[in-house]
């Protein structure tokens, strides 16, 4: 069928046509004046509040957002209340970099921490038909986050892994693995994988550990039956890494049941928290303003 199409003769006009890149002149233009500047377009740009004000679908407190839980609204949601309109916690901006985050998080996992064999946990071949517990492997090159929900405790989250410590004190020390079980791990920790812009990264690096992290990590730490959270921070910036060890606080985890308990009571009991839960001084507060019970809440 396509015999003698590639022995056509190719016409001397086409030959001295081809020329090397460096040799054409490029006759196009550049201009910025159609878009300008995209992330103050994203910045001013809308979005409808989002579907959860704290909770897991089963009407649990997420590990992500015990910290700042407003109890009121938290019990509102669980009881099914009527919503009303208000503005989205999150700009287009943070929502972009909250989506890029979650990119470098299975980068991290898949790429780094896992052919180094120090990450445990469940991995799964490429389709995702099949998985083993252990280290990562050839065979199963991707990494399956734990989840927990805990209906007694009303809490559920999933978490970015279990890291094992003594595999990285290791390879620190130029050893191999010899003598250790490859499906299970020694001196485990919780690992917690963030990313930040280059401002915060250098800040975080001086040791500073905001309190909604410290809370979050008390939380996984409680499930995951461990005492530290190895926080590993990327710089959105220019890929550089940095890592610390959190050892979890006693206080913490009973401030963090506490809360959980409190939550609990009244959700099954079916009645609002008092207003001494209330977590905005206002009805404009800036929080306030995000929250689709804000009316009932003030009785306005």
């Amino acid at each position: 069928m396509f015999e003698g199409v590639f022995d056509l003769p190719v016409p001397e006009k086409t030959v001295h046509a081809i020329a090397s890149p460096s040799e054409i002149e490029d006759t196009g233009e550049i201009t910025h004046e159609m878009m300008g500047d995209l992330s103050k377009v994203m910045k001013s740009f809308k979005l409808p509040a989002e579907a959860s004000c704290g909770l897991s679908k089963g009407k649990l407190l997420r590990a992500s957002g015990v910290h700042g839980l407003c109890m009121r609204q938290a019990v509102y949601e669980a009881l099914d209340s009527k919503r009303e309109p208000c503005e989205s916690r999150f700009p287009m901006t943070s929502l972009f970099a909250m989506d890029a985050g979650t990119a470098l998080h299975e980068t991290i996992q898949d790429r780094i921490l896992g052919p180094m064999r120090v990450l445990h946990g469940y991995w799964t071949t490429r389709d995702g038909k099949e998985k083993r517990l252990g280290f990562w492997h050839e065979m199963w090159p991707r990494y399956e986050e734990y989840s927990f929900r805990d209906g007694e405790l009303c809490l559920a989250g999933h978490t970015d892994g279990v890291i094992c410590l003594e595999r990285i004190r290791r390879l620190k020390a130029g050893k191999n693995f010899d003598g250790l079980p490859m499906n299970m791990y020694t001196d485990p920790c919780h690992l917690e994988i963030k990313s930040t812009n280059d401002r915060n990264f250098k800040h975080t690096k001086s040791g500073n550990l905001p309190d909604y992290y410290r809370w979050q990590a008390n939380v996984y730490q409680m499930f995951l039956e461990v005492d530290k959270t190895m926080f590993l921070y990327m710089n959105r910036d220019n890929g550089s890494l940095c890592s610390f060890i959190y050892q979890g606080s006693d206080k913490l985890k009973d401030a963090i049941k506490e809360k959980a308990a409190t939550f609990k009571k009244y959700r099954d009991a079916e009645a609002i928290p008092h207003e001494k839960y209330r977590k905005c001084p206002s009805i404009n507060s800036k929080d306030a303003k995000c929250c689709p019970f804000r009316r009932r809440c003030f009785g306005a």
